[in-house]
């Protein structure tokens, strides 16, 4: 078969799959068939990535919101010079951006 008719059928089948058009065992078989096996190592890869992805957008999240409370301890409850304080509330901002 042709590349292109390949991609073709691994993209309806991954739609199929996506859109529960067919049970999940069926879709993994034709997609490991016309694949070659290939198609079910990317799906684990991806799920792997985006776990990641989102741990890592949690702790900045976390990070995030505590700096506002930190920043303000900064400004109110220390006797830094107002130079100093700046240079803090910048190098907060600058992380959060």
């Amino acid at each position: 078969m042709a590349s292109e008719r390949i991609a073709i059928i691994v993209k309806e089948i991954r739609y199929w799959k996506e859109h529960r058009l067919l049970p999940e065992t069926y879709c993994d078989y034709l997609l490991a068939l016309y694949t070659n096996g290939e198609a079910h190592s990317e799906e684990v890869d991806n799920k792997v990535k985006t776990r990641q992805w989102t741990i890592i957008n949690v702790i900045h999240l976390l990070l995030a919101l505590l700096m506002v409370p930190f920043s303000l301890l900064v400004l109110y409850f220390t006797e830094f010079d107002s130079f100093l304080q700046l240079v803090i509330l910048l190098l907060f901002f600058s992380y959060l951006i």
